[in-house]
């Protein structure tokens, strides 16, 4: 079984810190912990499974317990990179990708 690397493009940094800051808004704790959760299970899953979740036309979208991770997969070097991390009520902006 191939192991894929899973990177984040720059522009993901931002998208975390706007789904921290609106969970920090009930519960800054989570808004912690769903970071590191979301980013630790973004890369246990898409490490060993990239191909798992549909491609849509210019990338493949994994749901995760309300939000949706846009990633691409670069089959020659083995990496996965994250697009964007949304939530899931926003899919309607974000449909043209896939």
């Amino acid at each position: 079984m191939r192991h894929y690397n899973v990177i984040k493009a720059k522009s993901v940094e931002e998208d975390l810190e706007e789904i921290a800051s609106y969970i920090a808004e009930d519960n800054p704790y989570r808004a912690i912990s769903f970071i590191q959760e979301i980013l630790r299970d973004a890369e246990n899953t898409l490490n060993h499974f990239p191909e798992k979740f549909q491609k849509y036309k210019d990338c493949h979208m994994w749901s995760y317990k309300g939000y949706l991770v846009f990633y691409d997969i670069d089959h020659e070097t083995t990496t996965v990179q994250i697009l964007l991390i949304t939530h899931a009520s926003q899919y309607n902006k974000y449909k043209h990708l896939i």
